[in-house]
């Protein structure tokens, strides 16, 4: 039996229980996830990086018409920019041939992410009660032209440098596009130093097909 109905079978599945990745899902694990009330947390950039378009149906569209919570992330910092689980999922999704309307996938990052973490009463949408934790996009970013249809841009076309404010529980943390809490500069020099230092150790260059100038 797969390891999700066996799950199931012990108990361990419930509303207080959320399953990462996800990018192969069985038939007979459908009907559990959607009776235990399980939370599914799909990285659609791991399904792109296995190679398993063409190999393995993609369950998500399916999961989300049974009602099952799903939640988008992103797994791979290396290879992925912050923004492009929404994009990927979208493009999965219609190479399966069952889409993902723009609508879904936003509130897979949004209040769907929240319910996955029991958070949904406080985060995750803009509600009286909740707290203030709000995203302004930039409208003279580029990739959110023509502006006809925001959601479709917002979750397929617009990229995190579109990011112009943010507030997290009412607090501005984010102004034109810029930390107020720190010195950026300071953090990307530590960042760089901290890996540079750590390849070092491990004796480890950058594989680089030409010359690069600094």
């Amino acid at each position: 039996k797969s390891r999700i109905v066996h799950l199931a079978e012990l108990g361990v599945l419930g509303e207080d229980a959320a399953l990462i990745h996800m990018n192969i899902v069985y038939d007979d694990e459908v009907g559990p996830l959607k009776e235990t009330g399980t939370s599914v947390i799909w990285c659609p950039v791991g399904y792109m990086r296995l190679g398993l378009m063409g190999l393995v149906e993609c369950k998500m569209p399916a999961l989300t018409r049974e009602g099952i919570n799903v939640a988008a992330s992103v797994d791979g910092a290396l290879d992925a920019a912050i923004g492009s689980a929404g994009p990927m999922a979208f493009l999965i999704a219609s190479g399966s041939r069952d889409q993902l309307p723009p609508e879904t996938i936003l509130e897979m990052q949004t209040i769907n992410a929240a319910k996955t973490c029991g958070m949904q009463d406080r985060i995750g949408s803009l509600e009286v009660g909740k707290r203030a934790d709000v995203v302004i996009r930039s409208v003279e970013a580029a990739d959110l032209r023509p502006g006809v249809n925001p959601i479709h841009q917002l979750v397929l076309t617009g990229s995190a440098g579109s990011a112009d404010t943010v507030f997290v529980n009412g607090q501005m943390v984010y102004r034109h596009g810029h930390s107020t809490r720190l010195d950026e500069g300071d953090v990307y020099a530590s960042v760089k130093s901290s890996v540079e230092a750590r390849m070092d150790r491990l004796g480890l260059t950058p594989s680089l097909s030409w010359p690069v100038f600094e």
